[in-house]
């Protein structure tokens, strides 16, 4: 006899509840295969999608992410939250989330590349991103001394709720985004702005405003199943990751 549908909406949000990273629909099919076809499986995990999320008292949602589904915590809840400061809170600085977006849209994308579009060296923001899991090594560029090649990994669509890059905002939706940027502009000008102190001009500090363009994009996507705060930006360290 088949379960039913209460009970298998219960032993999906146990599984959910229990799993620190996104399971995947094969995880589903291993749980139900013998009471539902594959079809009727994913009719059901959407469905019970859908319910859990359309309850606004709850402080849990959801998501698809990094081809696989995960239960996080409530984009609007965050701020109340980070008061208490909970274990696990992923830290990133502006200059890191400079780099992360920079490679995000252009990878496979080298440090000298990176280097170019921000002005500044980015060595010690990579070592960071690197061990923090949200980018790796992909290789080998075909480049005179064969610089190394960086792509964001699963972790970073796991962190922003992106099933893949196709889900990244596209040029439009960026432009729509950064309303004060000029049309002809692209993620690589608006980038190099950032990175660079212009002589005489504002420093990362001083100029708030030109400093959350990058970050905006970033923010612009889905809540992670981890907090996202921002750490006051250090250009000449390593930040240690949690």
């Amino acid at each position: 006899m088949s379960l039913s549908k209460e009970k298998v909406f219960s032993i999906m949000e146990s599984l959910l509840f229990m799993s620190p990273e996104p399971r995947p629909f094969s995880d589903f099919l291993t749980l139900f295969k013998t009471d539902f076809s594959s079809k009727e499986i994913k009719e059901l995990l959407l469905e019970f999608q859908n319910e859990y999320n359309a309850r606004t008292e709850r402080g849990l949602v959801i998501e698809k992410a990094a081809k696989g589904w995960q239960m996080k915590t409530k984009l609007e809840n965050k701020e109340y939250l980070l008061k208490i400061k909970p274990p696990g809170i992923f830290r990133l600085s502006r200059p890191s989330l400079e780099v992360l977006a920079i490679i995000a849209f252009e990878q496979p994308c080298t440090k000298i590349q990176v280097d170019e579009i921000r002005g500044v060296d980015s060595a010690h923001l990579l070592r960071n991103l690197i061990e923090k899991e949200l980018i790796y090594l992909s290789g080998k560029s075909d480049w005179p001394g064969k610089p190394s090649l960086y792509k964001t990994s699963r972790k970073f669509l796991q962190i922003f709720g992106l099933d893949s890059l196709k889900d990244l905002p596209s040029q439009e939706e960026i432009k729509e985004l950064l309303a004060d940027v000029k049309p002809e502009d692209s993620l690589q000008s608006v980038s190099k702005d950032l990175g660079t102190d212009k002589e005489g001009g504002d420093t990362y500090e001083e100029d708030e405003k030109e400093n959350r363009r990058i970050k905006d994009v970033i923010k612009s996507l889905p809540s992670s199943v981890r907090f996202l705060e921002e750490e006051e930006p250090e250009e000449n360290s390593i930040s240690s990751s949690e």
